[in-house]
């Protein structure tokens, strides 16, 4: 049975940019980790999931996809 959902990876042209926003619109504190590979992983906890952000010069057709937060009336 499923528990809950251990994280969501968004590709992203620059994480640390996507950080910032998290970061300004939720308080969101970024945690930074080199994978085994060598690669830089961004991780954000929000509502106790984590975001991670992978960074890649991805260029994407606008699909509808997304992410939909539900807030606080304050946040707004």
């Amino acid at each position: 049975m499923l528990e809950a959902i251990s994280h969501i990876a968004l590709v992203v042209k620059d994480p640390a940019r996507t950080a910032a926003l998290f970061h300004d619109l939720f308080g969101a504190r970024a945690v930074e980790r080199e994978d085994e590979d060598g690669h830089l992983e961004t991780f954000l906890r929000l509502a106790g999931t984590w975001i991670v952000l992978v960074g890649a010069p991805a260029q994407r057709v606008r699909t509808g996809d997304h992410i939909a937060f539900r807030v606080t009336p304050e946040i707004l």
